[in-house]
Order: structure tokens, then sequence, then C-alpha cells
């Protein structure tokens, strides 16, 4: 595979460019089409680092023409567009291959986001990420929207705990008891359970993927497999002291934290012991 860049003048007399990717072919590849839009994405995103250090202003992306050249001895088969490689190319060019969907909350009246009641969460969600007291807001959500809560409820508490997450690394630690008497006060023992079990789950696989990508590097020195699996080692337990210390900030009891992250008491009493308030 080889890109050549050319540079055109536009209509309007304004410099642009165009790259043209060529990739040589010995055999009919069914997955061509893909490949030639991952190597389209690479060239956009080289430009676009090329950009930021030219220019501070935005600038524009340059159009990419891929060309196959084909000289393989059996006729060439492959798909032509990325959009032959799905189940409906019809549904994928027009729903991958036009404007985005774009749902904005910022710019939606309240009144329309309230119009439904499943959508009031996302009424909840509008706010979080600007509401100076967030603790505040998880009050009026509870109760304004104990209706809402219920239906979260039945679809595995998908909102709840998504909120919960950011709110949980934003909230300070003297806001902390607060949220877990809130909790306590709207959410039965067994909810709170499915939900922090959940959260914890997600604390911990962020931390196995930062874990994995440190690994990948010290994999460079010590062996990939070995270096990979000392990453994700590291990045699980990390996760876990993480959200551990989170908790008991929040007033959780030692039982409740050792059975949703994985720590045994003993590691719980000891975080305990050094935690800083």
């Amino acid at each position: 595979m080889c890109d050549v860049l050319f540079s055109v003048k536009t209509k309007n007399n304004n410099d642009a460019f165009i790259y043209v990717l060529i990739e040589a072919e010995l055999r009919s590849d069914y997955w061509i089409a893909f490949k030639l839009w991952q190597y389209t994405l690479s060239i956009l995103k080289r430009h676009k680092k090329g950009l930021k250090k030219r220019t501070k202003e935005r600038g524009k992306l340059p159009i990419v023409v891929p060309i196959v050249v084909y000289h393989g001895s059996e006729r060439f088969n492959a798909p032509r567009t990325l959009w032959e490689l799905f189940d409906d190319p019809k549904l994928a060019k027009k729903l991958m291959g036009s404007e985005y969907l774009l749902i904005d909350w910022q710019a939606m009246p309240d009144s329309e986001i309230k119009r439904k009641a499943t959508a009031a969460l996302v009424h909840f969600m509008k706010y979080i990420h600007n509401q100076p007291d967030i603790i505040e807001l998880w009050a009026k959500f509870f109760d304004t929207l104990q209706e809402i809560a219920q239906k979260d409820k039945e679809n595995g508490f998908l909102y709840i705990k998504a909120l919960l997450h950011y709110t949980i690394s934003k909230v300070s630690k003297n806001e902390q008891p607060r949220l877990k008497q809130l909790l306590d006060e709207n959410l039965s023992i067994e909810d709170r359970k499915r939900i922090m079990g959940t959260i914890a789950a997600q604390y911990i696989d962020e931390g196995i993927a930062k874990g994995r990508a440190e690994g990948i590097e010290i994999g460079e020195t010590k062996g990939r497999a070995e270096g990979i699996a000392e990453g994700i080692a590291k990045g699980r337990a990390e996760a876990a002291q993480e959200l551990a210390r989170n908790l008991l900030k929040a007033g959780f009891s030692v039982e409740f934290i050792s059975e949703n992250t994985g720590l045994s008491k003993e590691e719980v009493i000891n975080l305990k012991n050094n935690i800083e308030y």
C-alpha cells in the first residue's frame, strides 16, 4: 500500500489536498473494501495530526481516492464498497454514510424531554455534568421521578448505574455520606447490591483495560505475554482498591465493599485504616 499527496486549486482558488491511495492485490480479497477504509482513516488521522502542528485553525480533511491494482490470475469478485459487507447495505449506508444522529440535550426544551416517562432520566442526565451540587440533583431525582426509577429498575437500572458511576468519581468526600443516605432511603438492599456490583465490575474492567495498555509497554522488556498479564492484574487490583476507597468514604460497610469488589475483608479494613479523609 502506498499513498501519494497532490496539491490542487479549488474553484474558489483555495489550496486543497487529495490523497491517492494505491493498493496492489494478487488475489480477490473479500475484505479489501474494509481494509481501504482502515487505510483511509489512517491517512486522515495522520493529516489531522500534521494540521495541528502547522496551524491553530481546525482546517479541513483531504479527499482520499482509493485505487486497487489487481494482477491476480482469477477474476476479481470482491465487494467494491464497504456497505456490501453488511447484511443490509442500503441501511448501513443510510445510517453510517450520512449525518450522525444528534441528541442535543442542552438545546432540547425540558418540556419535550419530560413528555415521555422513560425520557425523564435524560432530563437528569442533561444537568448532572454542570450541576454544582450533584447530591441535590439526586435528591430531586428520587423525589420527583420515583415512577421513572421503577421503570429503570425493570431495565436493569441502565441509567442509574451510568449516573451513579459518574457521581462516585466526582462527588467530594464531604458529600459521599449524603449520597449513601439517599441510596439507603430510596433503594432496597437488593437493588443497591445489584447496582454497586455492576459499577464495581465497570471500575475493574476500566482498570483491566488500563493495565493491558501498560502491560504492552512492560511486555517490550519482559516478554509480551508476561507483561500483559502483569499489567492486567495490576489494573484489576488498582481499580478494585480505588472503588473500595470511594465506597469507604461514602460510609458503606466493609462486608458490602468486600462482596462487591472482590477484595477480602482484611484488605478493605487495611484500606480503611490508611484512608485519607
